[in-house]
């Protein structure tokens, strides 16, 4: 922390000189950077600032595709004239640089035309790039922090955690950014984040790299305290990573392109165990999906016996689904909720790993059964894309070609090439 006070004091004491500012400031340009990387204080400091000034204080969100500061101020304002301006978004625009850059060239416009007290909103990425890129602009401003305490911290990083690990949330990357900050903020203050939040951050920046393609990165924070959760008895959460260590192995081998890849068999090695752990617990979502992930890798290294015996145990579980009782899931809200349509997709994928066992042992009669099994599941789902229809579709015409229709093959296949894409499934699609 930048004093000995603490963040609530600090906090009360910025408002106050912002307060001050914007009396002092009226009939000129003043020019005040409030730092805060957290949205849920923001909105609480902003309301306040409103509630107490004695001076209304007009607000600008600036979109995601803005491309000047002034401009977007002078556009939203017209011939208006406020007697304080308030600004959101700045963190969000996708050319920030290139704003800020333009923005300290032209500053001396923002003097001439907006004689008033410009509060800007900013997080510590956006104050870094002010100092670098628009110095003279940082020099004309001053910047007021807000900070969390620590407790609030703290409960931040165990609840996101948490919510990542029992609800399979994909954090955004405002929550990332927030809980970057409340690492650093928390270390910056002397302050230890025990060892089950930061095996819980090691496995939300781990998800981040991967939805990036950065593999070999995921795997380094996968891997940092992948011995926390056994050690500590947690062996659900154990498991869970463990899903999703074999899926980067699995997408470094998919990205070497290599059929022999080593990564392929860490994939399977890495999620076995998985399996086991939630067999034991009964967590039959989670087996569900693991057999799923394991049917995807047997597939590819044409592994059929493996999976044909792994299909037909997930199919089996899909068949007890209305009889599964909340305490044998670890999502309930997922699989009784928002993800259904995704438990009918998987479905329909054991059916098309049947389809290409029976394909494989030349029993044509059995794969276009199961195939169109595959379709019947699909085709009640609604505004569900066409590209998902793809390759049952071509199951279903090889099975077609085996049995000799050939008149009906066609327009199958027909049809599946116009519902197959490219940037889907570059593969399928050739």
């Amino acid at each position: 922390m930048n004093n000995q006070e603490s963040p609530p004091e600090n906090n009360d004491n910025s408002l106050r000189t912002i307060l001050r500012a914007i009396n002092f400031s009226q009939g000129q340009l003043s020019l005040i950077f409030l730092r805060c990387n957290y949205a849920e204080l923001r909105q609480q400091i902003a309301a306040q600032l409103k509630e107490v000034s004695s001076i209304p204080i007009r607000e600008i969100t600036l979109p995601e595709s803005a491309k000047s500061l002034y401009d977007n101020i002078a556009q939203e304002l017209g011939n208006e004239q406020p007697q304080a301006l308030m600004i959101y978004g700045l963190d969000s625009v996708q050319n920030i640089d290139r704003i800020l850059s333009l923005s300290n060239q032209i500053r001396e416009e923002f003097r001439k035309n907006f004689p008033f007290p410009i509060l800007i909103w900013i997080d510590d990425q956006i104050l870094k790039k002010i100092i670098r890129v628009a110095p003279d602009l940082e020099n004309w401003g001053s910047i007021m922090d807000f900070e969390n305490d620590t407790e609030y911290l703290v409960n931040l990083l165990q609840e996101t955690t948490a919510e990542i690990f029992n609800h399979d949330v994909i954090p955004t990357p405002q929550v990332y950014k927030e809980i970057e900050a409340a690492s650093r903020d928390l270390q910056n203050r002397g302050e230890d984040i025990n060892p089950e939040i930061q095996a819980g951050l090691d496995f939300a920046f781990g998800l981040r790299e991967y939805q990036q393609d950065h593999v070999d990165d995921a795997l380094v924070y996968y891997h940092r305290n992948r011995g926390f959760w056994p050690a500590n008895h947690n062996l659900e959460r154990y498991g869970i990573l463990l899903i999703k260590i074999s899926l980067a192995y699995r997408r470094k081998a998919e990205i070497s392109n290599s059929e022999n890849s080593e990564d392929w068999q860490n994939a399977i090695i890495i999620l076995q165990p998985a399996l086991d752990i939630f067999e034991q617990a009964e967590k039959l979502d989670l087996v569900i999906e693991c057999n799923n992930y394991l049917g995807k890798i047997l597939r590819h290294l044409k592994a059929w016996n493996d999976l044909e015996i792994i299909a037909q145990k997930s199919l089996e579980l899909y068949d007890n689904f209305s009889s599964i009782h909340t305490d044998k899931l670890h999502n309930v809200e997922t699989f009784y909720g928002t993800s259904l349509q995704s438990s009918q997709i998987g479905k329909a994928q054991n059916y098309g790993f049947l389809a290409e066992v029976a394909l494989e042992n030349k029993e044509w009669q059995k794969a276009k059964e199961h195939a169109q099994q595959a379709l019947d599941i699909l085709n009640p789902i609604p505004n569900l894309a066409s590209h998902e229809f793809a390759l049952y579709r071509l199951l279903l015409a090889r099975s077609q070609v085996g049995l000799k229709e050939i008149s009906t093959a066609i327009p199958t296949l027909e049809t599946a090439k116009n519902e197959s894409h490219p940037q889907y499934d570059p593969k399928l699609s050739i």
